[in-house]
């Protein structure tokens, strides 16, 4: 008889393994890091999921920096999340890096995903980019006493992040927390003037001049594209469908 760590991992996995086992027996491939390197700088590009199962694993992180040697590294982050202790582990090893490493959102960065972003010494952002915060979340399978451990592990992993945010933008832990709270979609105006990224990078400025076109808390911040409102509603449909979006997985 099945014990009810069994039963829930059983239903919380059985269809998610047996569809990737599917794409594994048609030939499929497991997400890769794209890594590019040149003589005085790497770009890496975390382009998928943070996951140890099936995405970017800290691992593929540790080897990209282990080849950079030291260079400086431009990390490229358009991904929606993943898996919290992968996150962390990411984080941690950008910390230890010997070089220089700079984050540019390509696109979305959200949820787990923001959390290796401010490991990075400098933030930048696309004009158009969305950054997303949020609560920890997991699954869990059990009586009352289950429910009541599966939070108190939930918040504590939240307020551990909430502690990063703070040191990053300055905020008090309560503005934080609330913003966690609200699941707080940002564009790239709005996460510059909260603190959490450094600058935002203006792509179509950029076409128009040779000159590197950023602009900082200490300069003009560009409007906003007319359909913001429309890619944001499309964002949190689509960040509320990642089953894994930084979960703690203590099922």
């Amino acid at each position: 008889m099945m014990n009810k760590e069994q039963v829930a991992k059983n239903i919380a996995f059985k269809n998610t393994a047996e569809y990737f086992n599917d794409i594994i027996a048609a030939g499929g491939d497991k997400p890769k890091l794209r890594v590019l390197n040149s003589d005085d700088e790497a770009h890496i590009y975390l382009y998928d999921t943070i996951s140890s199962w099936w995405g970017i694993t800290a691992k593929d992180i540790i080897d990209a920096l282990a080849d950079a040697n030291g260079k400086d590294v431009v990390l490229h982050i358009n991904c929606y999340g993943g898996e919290v202790f992968e996150a962390r582990a990411m984080y941690s090893a950008i910390k230890d890096y010997s070089g220089t490493v700079r984050a540019q959102i390509d696109g979305v960065c959200a949820s787990a995903a923001t959390y290796v972003a401010i490991a990075c010494e400098n933030i930048s952002m696309i004009d158009g980019g969305i950054f997303m915060i949020h609560n920890a979340s997991g699954i869990c399978w059990g009586d009352h006493n289950d429910m009541i451990k599966q939070s108190e592990i939930l918040l504590k992993i939240s307020e551990g992040i909430a502690d990063d945010y703070v040191a990053q933008t300055g905020k008090s832990k309560d503005d934080i927390l609330q913003l966690m709270d609200d699941e707080t979609y940002m564009t790239a105006d709005e996460a510059l003037e909260d603190g959490f990224i450094d600058e935002i990078k203006d792509l179509k400025a950029s076409e128009s001049d040779d000159d590197e076109n950023e602009t900082s808390n200490d300069g003009e911040i560009a409007d906003e594209p007319e359909n913001s409102d429309e890619n944001l509603h499309q964002l949190q449909a689509k960040a509320r469908m990642t089953v894994f979006d930084l979960s703690a997985h203590n099922a």
